[in-house]
């Protein structure tokens, strides 16, 4: 963060901070759906005959390649996980602009008027000429009305997701995997800023597993309590996967062990 620069959203009403946030949630979905789509993606290569066959190969193109990918997974990780900046999407930050209880009535009449089930009013009057009757009023007490939200238990959802959001950014795994970017793949040093403070271990494939999957929950829940519409991201984890195992299921890779490079 820039000197200068605001270090949290006090400068903000209420109102101006529910708006950003429901703003800047739309460039945050997009960074999640292409972040569970390269988590699937790369679980799926690993898990596959073909991703055994050229993580065999090593100092391969094949296995550079691989390398290159995974470490793209990794920064786009980061930078949906990217510490407090007052002009980013990231979750920290979208979580800094809802987590005054002063943000929380907003939510509520944003769940109240979105849940109004569509009425469709009697016609009538005249078109060209015709009498239009008003439509029979039974026809539209056949039609289901959606029950009414209980506010009361998706203000504690958005509690609680604010609270995983906190938990996770101050968690051992997400430090391992910022640690590993400095380290591997933003910088050319030999220790980071944060392992000259204390010993940090090495990233682990669990925690790209657990910072993903905390990031499917608390973006559904963000989306259902601030947008209309909005994604089942466990539903789409769950189609990328599928389509991943496909695709790697049909990929195949036999090196020529005769051939010389140079």
């Amino acid at each position: 963060m820039a000197a200068g620069e605001p270090q949290n959203f006090s400068h903000l009403t209420a109102d101006e901070r529910f708006f950003v946030a429901k703003n800047r949630l739309t460039m945050t979905s997009a960074l999640v759906i292409e972040t569970i789509r390269l988590n699937e993606q790369t679980r799926a290569f690993f898990e596959s005959d073909f991703g055994r066959s050229i993580t065999k190969a090593a100092h391969s193109p094949s296995s550079t390649l691989v390398s290159t990918v995974l470490y793209y997974e990794v920064v786009q990780l980061c930078r949906l996980w990217d510490k407090f900046d007052a002009g980013s999407f990231s979750l920290p930050t979208i979580a800094a602009l809802l987590r005054d209880r002063e943000v929380f009535p907003l939510v509520l009449q944003n769940l109240a008027t979105h849940s109004k089930p569509r009425v469709e009013l009697p016609v009538a009057g005249i078109l060209d000429g015709e009498i239009l009757a008003p439509v029979d009023m039974r026809e539209q007490e056949d039609k289901p009305v959606l029950p009414p939200p209980n506010f009361k238990a998706r203000i504690e959802e958005l509690e609680s997701c604010l609270s995983l959001i906190f938990e996770i950014e101050s968690g051992k795994a997400l430090e391992r995997i910022r640690n590993h970017r400095d380290k591997k793949i933003a910088h050319p040093i030999f220790r980071t800023q944060a392992e000259r403070k204390k010993a940090i271990d090495d990233v682990k494939g669990v925690d790209l597993d657990e910072v993903v999957n905390a990031t499917v929950a608390v973006m559904t829940t963000l989306e259902s309590v601030l947008t209309p519409t909005y994604a089942d991201y466990a539903d789409l984890r769950n189609a990328s996967r599928v389509e991943a195992e496909s695709f790697f299921s049909l990929a195949n890779y036999n090196p020529d062990p005769n051939r010389q490079i140079g």
